[in-house]
């Protein structure tokens, strides 16, 4: 992959990663505003179902009170004249008033007349027991806290719910003693719910609030409603949204769940205001993309191309003498300036690189590496000119023992004077070694074994002088082509089993193979 195809695919995706981040960020600003909105207006629409059957409670409450205010009914309260009731309460009264119970109680709560509109074969009936038994001479039906006060309330049967009103029965002007109650109902039935629907838009349901086999959705909010929440709203998928409002009864206990269910318009919205944000982020990046590119490919790709050429050149052809001068006075422009000094002292590195790899960092003997090298490259000339080739291995005796008692340091310091006397003492072409730890090895071209033997005696005893008082004694092991060995490692082999024997025939001595 070359730098423009990297810049692109870095660029690119930094880019991605920030508009990313800032998708994420204005998305989900958009969607807490939509989902405000939204609940708002979840909690309008509950409150706009509230507020119908609010309104259906003050329009029977009016008539609660024309007829409770009224001269003819007070009068009817006294005389109990049945005429009243023929001419004023007929089949047509119930729908002309669009109610379903009208019931009149005397003072002491003993019902005087009472009647609902179906009783489900099409025919008026009695009241309904239920309803009767919320009927006492104490009862809040019929004792208003005021003189002229029209109660209205929710009265929960098991048929339907109940809207009332119940309003004490004066004369016109309002003046009494009151002469009972008056109270007007209508149930909060499928029609009625129809009714709000359709002024709504909203599809309703009721449930009884301490039903036992409510739906799971309606027992959680119940369950909110009854903490205090005004609404309750539940999301049921990306599509439908539901609220839920407590009714409570004229008694002021939980009554009725109001479920008003509806589209997520807004929601809706909202999705599609997020995908349009996305768009236009994407359509910045990649204006943005391309202008950076553009930018990039004048003012640094094209130019780093050109110091990679270049770099690729000297390294195909090893030729350091080409030069880049890059012109101007930017970081690219100085740093043709740095290759083109970085050319000037290579070779110099090449040497030093080379003395490394093939030294011993402490001693500066030559490694075991280079060793192996010399020894294959110095055995193969001595077969194909029948030339001898000797090697000695050397080790400290007790070197341990040395490091213990004058520390690390001094034992370094050790290993670089027995390094420094071993080149000193050997030709130009002998190859000294570090071969490990304490141990040295000496690789001697063109040397028999009776020599290399002198040569180790030599730096035996010469080696006490110039390490100083103290130092450790040294034991060698000589081994020679093509007199011991054939083979490079049998030479290796038959030289430190050499200096086993030493070692073990008490040190500070020679032996040959």
């Amino acid at each position: 992959m070359n730098l423009r195809q990297r810049t692109l695919l870095h660029t690119g995706a930094i880019i991605l990663v920030m508009i990313g981040l800032l998708f994420a960020i204005l998305s989900k600003r958009l969607q807490t505003s939509f989902s405000a909105l939204e609940r708002e207006d979840v909690q309008t629409k509950v409150a706009a179902v509230k507020s119908s059957l609010a309104n259906d409670l003050e329009t029977i409450r009016g008539q609660t009170r024309d007829w409770a205010f009224w001269d003819d009914l007070y009068e009817f309260m006294t005389s109990a004249d049945g005429d009243f009731i023929k001419t004023n309460i007929t089949a047509s009264t119930f729908g002309d008033l669009k109610i379903d119970l009208i019931a009149i109680f005397r003072p002491d709560g003993r019902e005087l007349f009472g009647r609902v509109s179906d009783t489900g074969d099409g025919l008026p009936g009695s009241l309904p027991k239920e309803f009767a038994a919320h009927i006492a001479p104490d009862s809040p039906l019929l004792r208003p806290a005021g003189g002229t006060e029209v109660r209205t309330g929710l009265l929960l049967l098991s048929r339907q719910p109940l809207l009332f009103a119940a309003a004490p029965i004066l004369r016109s002007d309002e003046t009494g003693p009151a002469h009972g109650t008056v109270i007007f109902a209508r149930y909060l039935d499928e029609t009625l719910i129809t009714r709000i629907e359709v002024l709504t838009g909203l599809r309703l349901k009721v449930f009884p609030a301490e039903a036992a086999d409510l739906p799971a959705d309606v027992r959680d909010a119940r369950t909110e409603l009854l903490a205090g929440r005004t609404t309750s709203i539940r999301t049921a998928g990306p599509d439908a949204i539901s609220g839920y409002g407590l009714l409570i009864d004229y008694l002021g206990r939980p009554a009725l769940i109001i479920r008003a269910d509806s589209p997520r318009p807004i929601y809706a919205h909202g999705r599609i205001s997020r995908r349009y944000l996305l768009f236009a982020l994407l359509a910045c990046a990649a204006v943005i993309l391309a202008m950076n590119l553009i930018f990039l490919d004048l003012l640094i790709v094209r130019r780093i191309g050109r110091i990679d050429r270049l770099f690729e050149k000297v390294r195909a052809s090893g030729d350091t003498s080409v030069r880049l001068r890059l012109s101007g006075k930017d970081e690219l422009a100085r740093m043709g300036a740095s290759f083109d000094r970085l050319l000037d002292t290579l070779e110099d590195f090449r040497r030093h690189d080379r003395e490394l790899s093939i030294t011993d960092p402490l001693t500066t003997a030559y490694n075991r590496r280079h060793f192996n090298d010399k020894l294959a490259e110095e055995f193969g000339r001595a077969k194909r000119y029948g030339r001898p080739l000797s090697l000695i291995i050397l080790d400290l005796d007790r070197f341990k023992d040395y490091n213990d008692a004058h520390g690390h340091l001094e034992g370094d310091e050790l290993l670089k004077r027995t390094a420094e006397f071993l080149r000193g003492i050997t030709r130009k072409q002998d190859i000294v070694t570090r071969f490990g730890g304490d141990e040295f090895a000496i690789l001697l071209p063109e040397t028999p074994r009776a020599n290399a033997r002198g040569l180790a005696d030599r730096i035996r005893i010469g080696l006490g002088a110039a390490a100083g008082a103290g130092a450790p004694t040294l034991s060698a092991g000589v081994a020679a082509f093509p007199d011991d060995a054939a083979e490079t490692e049998a030479l290796i082999n038959k030289a430190d089993k050499a200096l086993y024997r030493a070692k073990a025939a008490g040190r500070d001595r020679v032996e040959s193979a």
